[in-house]
């Protein structure tokens, strides 16, 4: 797939990207992913609830990365993700979708909004997607607002493929750095520094994605960090928390495809 610009994507917005005031005025949006497995352990049992928890408190959005199955074997998530407004990221139930051909994918991404439906009430607007297959078929399929996978950029960007245009929200920083949990915590921090500052000087608003897995930032430690740094986030008044559908949403409305 190419950018709806017409170029290859690898320069992406070059030196001159989109002047971006997310809603109210805010400069950094924030999208906190949480990656849900039913069969891992930890996460699965303990650590989506810690996180479920730690979400109540703050009062804030997120977006929760799932598949049609695990969804429906865990009827009590649905029930959270239902009752507080959050949103859903879809993802293939075997896999990222590597080696399936073009129909056996198809089908497998079909499978998976069935059962997503079924278990919530409600179809993901966005879907996991690393592979140009994947966003290629997700933009025929014509029901998705976006895709997400690729850590390639800080403000989401179109694809197209044969005309069809596809939005792309990038993801950036995640869990799965081996480092202690006070250092990603202090990161986390050092990368929101970094971006309100820059935001301030000129080039505009930028989108930081957290990505985290159940079955480590549910754990006790990081949990902590990850409290700490929500904290800091909401002390600054230039800084909202968003759904990932939310900025894609903002951004159809507010920077449509190119004509």
């Amino acid at each position: 797939m190419t950018d709806a610009s017409g170029e290859h994507g690898r320069a992406g917005y070059g030196p001159e990207p989109p002047r971006v005031r997310w809603p109210g005025g805010a400069l950094v949006a924030i999208s906190l992913v949480i990656g849900y497995e039913a069969g891992d352990g930890y996460g699965a049992r303990a650590g989506i609830w810690r996180l479920c928890r730690l979400v109540d408190r703050y009062r804030i959005p997120v977006t929760v990365v799932a598949s049609g199955r695990e969804l429906e074997r865990t009827p009590a998530l649905c029930a959270w993700l239902g009752d507080n407004g959050h949103d859903l990221l879809g993802r293939h139930g075997s896999g990222e979708g590597t080696g399936l051909g073009r129909e056996q994918e198809r089908a497998e991404i079909g499978a998976g909004v069935t059962a997503t439906e079924r278990a919530t009430g409600r179809r993901p607007r966005g879907w996991l997607a690393f592979h140009p297959q994947t966003r290629e078929l997700l933009a025929e399929e014509g029901g998705f607002w976006y895709a997400s996978g690729p850590a390639n950029d800080e403000l989401p960007y179109y694809l197209t493929d044969e005309g069809r245009p596809l939005l792309v929200v990038p993801g950036l920083h995640d869990d799965t750095a081996p480092v202690a949990p006070r250092h990603f915590g202090e990161g986390l921090q050092l990368s929101l520094d970094y971006l309100l500052e820059e935001a301030r000087s000129g080039p505009g608003g930028r989108m930081m994605s957290v990505e985290l897995r159940a079955g480590h930032s549910g754990q006790p430690g990081p949990a902590a960090a990850l409290c700490g740094f929500i904290e800091y986030a909401q002390a600054q008044p230039e800084v909202m928390f968003l759904r990932r559908g939310d900025i894609a949403r903002f951004w159809m409305d507010t920077f449509p495809v190119p004509g």
